[in-house]
């Protein structure tokens, strides 16, 4: 039993959700609210709107059929208002609907509709974009129908429209300023008309000149420039407020001349120019007047390191101008230190901040005149450059008397020989102190290796072994050879001049001692020591 009734239950809540799940897709009350008939494919056009809502949002789906197209005579009402549908402030249009009456004739639809505020479209809708309430073909090419109620005082058509369409502008309301963005290829017919307008812009077309602004009886200025080469000469009926803006030698003044319309000639509109001075090579750029021309001219440095100084200048029918705001000012350079400054009438200097890029300085800014190109360290690099070869030249001099002291070394060397030729001489006297030398020769080990030098002056030293001697004798005997005497006592008190001579033919070199020569002492004492050992040793020969 409870299976049973389990078993109802669920079978009675699939039915309910199925139900329930019907409408989805597709309101109930707005499919009601219309009338339709199904076309060929299948597919469902909506006829006739038979609602009260002043929100009507168009509906996908009737019946399971999708809703492709909506007929022109849709919101055509016989009962009110001749025909005109004055309730609806909003419609909404589904991704599916692929027609709003017939092609290119979308506006006699939304013409009907007076009270019109907005129109939104479907983002899948593969036919048919809105932005900001406005209606366009989905790649907005093409705009299609602005609503006569839409808020806001001033529009800009935008740059992607090429494609003005049919009464595209018709009897707005709130709308008083119209400005257009860039050249039509096509305006349809009335696509201006009938508006509250006040100012606008005259749109330029390539390929027909429609009848624009018609019944705008607010209308006080329309701007005509200077690209447009043709007006229709109906337009501006019943427009008797207004005054064309007209530039200097152009179709517009021409138009405003021939058909008695009240104008004013304005000066040509600032646009974006790049100009360039084929002497220097300076560059501007920006917005100026449209019949500026460059003119550069180089003056006198007046600031100290500059390099260059250039006064640049925009010049229109021989006068002086300035730009329009900002513009771009670059000037080729080959040196990369430098600061750009503005050099002011009463003298003073503003750096621009310049940046040097592909070898020009690049800086921005509202007023032209004198600028000067400063190197950053001309007053302290080329100085120290100059001097630098200078004490290059002066070294070579010091080298050329290096040779000098190196000749002069072997001065003391020649000396050198001198007192070991005189050291046999001595030995002639030295037999006498043998007695009173007792013991040194078992402390003077080493000298006994000499011995063979000087057993050559035995003979001499053995015939005076019986002489006494004198303790002055080795100290002068290196003067004795050159006054003929060997071994005298009276020529040795002539050897302080002896040795004199000596010192000054090279011994100053090595020093002295007692105003003897060092090397020639050392050589007198082991000479005398020598001749000391061997005469000694001959005694304990002789005693034995």
């Amino acid at each position: 039993m409870k299976k049973t009734i389990l078993r109802s239950l669920s079978i009675f809540l699939a039915i309910f959700f199925l139900l329930g799940a019907i409408p989805i897709g597709v309101n109930a009350a707005e499919t009601s609210d219309f009338e339709y008939s199904i076309l060929d494919d299948g597919t469902i056009e909506l006829t006739r709107y038979k609602g009260g809502s002043s929100d009507v949002a168009l509906p996908e789906e009737i019946d399971g059929k999708i809703v492709t197209k909506v007929n022109e005579f849709c919101f055509y009402n016989d009962s009110d208002y001749n025909g005109f549908d004055y309730k609806i402030n909003s419609i909404s249009i589904p991704k599916t609907v692929t027609s709003f009456g017939n092609i290119d004739q979308e506006y006699k639809i939304l013409n009907r509709l007076y009270k019109l505020i907005s129109i939104n479209v479907d983002l899948q809708n593969g036919y048919y974009y809105s932005l900001d309430g406005v209606l366009f073909n989905k790649n907005r090419s093409k705009l299609i129908y602005y609503p006569r109620l839409k808020s806001g005082y001033e529009y800009i058509v935008p740059d992607s429209v090429t494609i003005l369409g049919d009464s595209a502008f018709n009897q707005v309301y709130y709308l008083q300023v119209l400005k257009f963005s860039s050249n039509f290829e096509h305006i349809g017919n009335a696509a201006i008309f009938s508006c509250n307008l006040v100012e606008a812009e005259y749109p330029a077309c390539i390929e027909q000149d429609a009848v624009l602004f018609d019944f705008c009886t607010k209308l006080k200025k329309v701007i005509i420039n200077k690209n447009i080469t043709l007006i229709n000469d109906e337009s501006f009926f019943e427009s008797p407020n207004v005054t064309l803006y007209v530039y200097p030698d152009s179709y517009g003044l021409e138009w405003a001349k021939s058909h008695d319309f009240p104008y004013v000639i304005m000066e040509e509109p600032p646009v974006e120019k790049e100009l360039v001075d084929e002497n220097t090579g300076i560059q501007v750029s920006g917005v100026m007047d449209a019949e500026a021309t460059l003119n550069v001219e180089s003056v006198e440095n007046t600031v100290e390191n500059a390099i260059s100084s250039f006064n640049i200048t925009l010049v229109k029918d021989g006068n002086i101008i300035q730009p329009d705001g900002s513009i771009t000012i670059s000037i080729p350079s080959e040196y990369s230190d430098c600061d750009v400054f503005w050099i002011k009438d009463d003298g003073t200097k503003v750096n621009m901040n310049a940046e040097y890029v592909d070898g020009k300085y690049v800086f921005t800014t509202d007023h032209l005149s004198i600028y000067a190109l400063v190197r950053n360290n001309v007053p302290t690099v080329p100085e120290p450059t100059e001097t630098i070869p200078i004490p290059t030249e002066t070294v070579p001099e010091p080298t050329e008397t290096d040779p000098v002291p190196t000749e002069t070394l072997p001065e003391p060397t020649e000396t050198v020989p001198v007192p070991t030729e005189t050291v046999p001489e001595p030995t002639a006297t030295d037999p006498a102190p043998t007695e009173t030398v007792p013991e040194p020769t078992e402390t003077v080990p080493v000298p006994t290796e000499t011995v063979p030098v000087t057993t050559a002056t035995d003979p001499i030293t053995t015939e005076s072994t019986a002489t006494e001697p004198t303790t002055t004798a080795p100290v002068v005997t290196p003067d004795t050879p050159s006054n003929g005497n060997n071994g005298s006592n009276g020529s040795s008190s002539n050897t302080p001049s002896g040795n004199s001579t000596n010192t000054s033919n090279g011994a100053v070199a090595t020093g002295d001692m007692f105003g003897i020569d060092n090397s020639i002492l050392c050589a007198l004492i082991l000479a005398a020591t020598t001749a000391m050992v061997i005469a000694n040793k001959r005694r304990k020969y002789s005693s034995k």
